[in-house]
């Protein structure tokens, strides 16, 4: 007789000899550590979902947070812009030196650069989220499929006549 798990006789229904039908269990099987162990997939898989949507909200957060920065630096950019065009008009009418329209012009490019960066990060961003939620989805897919093998072992670890017949 074998079964689809390991597990102890824990009751013998039918003795030796006696006649059987077809679906009808002779024996009684201990599956108490194959349920506990069910029970622990069951949870795993729980957790996985959860770190899941956990992971999203993260991500999002994340990526909100870059996109809100990248706005922010466009408006201190456009900020710059006045302050340098305020500069370029005081140095025409002698208002205002080189040097501080240069330093206001430095601290455009600066921003600018600094922007660039910003948005370079989110684009990475984006593409790494997209990746890590694939990465554990995939892992979800994967503990989904081993509970489903592991519940049909557990289904089919009924000890039951074949067909109809005397057991021996």
């Amino acid at each position: 007789i074998t079964s689809s798990i390991q597990a102890a006789v824990q009751e013998v229904l039918i003795p030796v000899g006696s006649t059987v039908q077809p679906n009808q269990p002779i024996l009684v099987l201990n599956k108490e550590f194959a349920l506990l162990t069910k029970a622990k997939l069951d949870d795993e898989l729980a957790l996985k979902k959860n770190s899941i949507v956990q992971l999203k909200l993260q991500l999002d957060k994340n990526l909100y947070d870059l996109k809100i920065n990248n706005e922010i630096k466009g408006l201190r950019i456009n900020g710059l812009k006045a302050d340098l065009e305020d500069a370029k008009r005081l140095v025409t009418i002698g208002g205002g030196t080189e040097e501080a329209m240069e330093k206001v012009n430095l601290n455009l490019e600066i921003a600018q650069l600094e922007k660039k960066q910003l948005e370079n990060d989110l684009a990475y961003k984006q593409q790494a989220v997209t990746s890590d939620l694939k990465e554990v989805e995939l892992q979800l897919a994967i503990q989904s499929k081993d509970l489903k093998e592991f519940s049909r072992k557990l289904e089919q670890a009924e000890v039951v006549a074949s067909r109809e017949g005397v057991l021996t």
